[in-house]
């Protein structure tokens, strides 16, 4: 899958330009944040809201769906009408973007984590919030949009609103989540604790819905 995506995006100029205005967007807009209100406070010592995971939970949904659209979504025939188990694909399109879009992000947010708190305990949990959160955004949309990769066509050059419509309530959940630790479930490491684990308990159970949904998904295609 991941040689899937590596080819679609060194061959499809849209999906190299919705890819890089989608990284580029996220870039702009944490520079500029850091330029308006300096890094981010160590939530665990000074209560206040740290923006950053907005960016990352914002970045989800419009990545997987620039990775499931283009205009040559013709050329996608092969993953319908050949042997391929379509419930795979669609799962591993999701741990594709995880681990080649997620992860490098999460990579460069810990080590700025580290150098702005001065303490790798706090940063590394805070860190483990963010990423738990980011995937369970990525879960939820994989399972309001089992789409294969590069499926879905372009609508008129532009992205659909109800793509930008799922995004709102995905990400405002995400965020709404990650401001219940920050002020107040980082003040006791008990609490954090029960909070990773409550988080690692939904990546878990979302994943066997992702798969239930996704292998639904297959079935109607098979049709």
């Amino acid at each position: 899958m991941g040689l899937l995506l590596a080819g679609q995006l060194r061959g499809d100029p849209a999906t190299q330009t919705a890819a890089l205005m989608s990284a580029l967007t996220t870039g702009i807009i944490v520079v500029a944040g850091g330029a308006s209100m300096g890094l981010p406070q160590d939530p665990f010592v000074r209560v206040d809201a740290d923006v950053l995971p907005f960016l990352v939970f914002m970045m989800v949904p419009n990545l997987r769906d620039a990775l499931t659209r283009t205009p040559q979504y013709e050329a996608s025939w092969p993953l319908f009408t050949t042997p391929a188990d379509r419930t795979a694909l669609i799962v591993g399109s999701r741990d594709a973007i995880a681990a080649c879009g997620l992860a490098p992000v999460l990579l460069i947010l810990g080590a700025l984590f580290m150098y702005s708190f001065g303490h790798v305990g706090h940063a590394l949990l805070h860190l483990a919030v963010t990423a738990a959160l980011a995937f369970i955004v990525l879960q939820l949309h994989v399972i309001a949009v089992p789409s294969l990769p590069f499926s879905r066509p372009f609508q008129g050059g532009r992205r659909p609103m109800v793509a930008g419509l799922l995004a709102l309530p995905l990400v405002g959940a995400g965020t709404g989540i990650s401001m219940v630790f920050q002020f107040v479930l980082y003040h006791r490491l008990a609490w954090t604790t029960a909070g990773l684990l409550g988080l690692a308990g939904i990546v878990v159970a979302l994943n066997r819905v992702t798969r239930w949904r996704a292998a639904h998904q297959a079935a109607a295609y098979a049709e």
